[in-house]
């Protein structure tokens, strides 16, 4: 009798751990505000820049996937990758002008913070160059 309970709780226990794995943290959902910043790195094709900073604001939809940016590099809606789940929403394009080309957002344990990291394209002269994106949010009005 012990051993069937165990079974079933276990069984419980897997079958909403795989129904939830594809969810994103509702926790995302919101605005969130704070400094990027962009840093362009020599290579054989770009001149280096020093880094520059600029504010933020970016609205998340954990439920859609997607996200928009207000302000800062790349405005506009991104959607991102079926592999987001749980503290991570990952964002890739192949799109050339997009801004933001790849992104992993990482939601903290205590759900106040977002870190970001990834790659764009920030605009140099007389070319866009590509940059390396790292940012720290925090949720609008706290």
């Amino acid at each position: 009798m012990k051993a069937t309970i165990l079974i079933v709780i276990l069984l419980i226990t897997v079958g909403v751990t795989i129904c939830l794995a594809g969810d994103l943290d509702p926790r995302f959902e919101g605005v969130w505000v704070g400094t990027e910043s962009y840093q362009v790195e020599a290579s054989a094709t770009q001149t280096g820049y020093p880094a520059e900073r600029m504010e933020a604001m970016i609205v998340i939809d954990p439920k859609s996937k997607a996200f928009g940016v207000l302000a800062g590099l790349g405005k506009g809606k991104y959607e991102g990758t079926k592999d987001s789940s749980g503290t991570k929403l990952n964002f890739k394009s192949h799109l050339t002008g997009s801004g933001r080309h790849q992104l992993t957002f990482v939601l903290s344990a205590d759900g106040n913070t977002i870190t970001e990291t990834g790659f764009g394209t920030y605009p140099c002269k007389p070319y866009a160059c590509t940059c390396r994106i790292n940012g720290t949010l925090h949720r609008k009005g706290k």
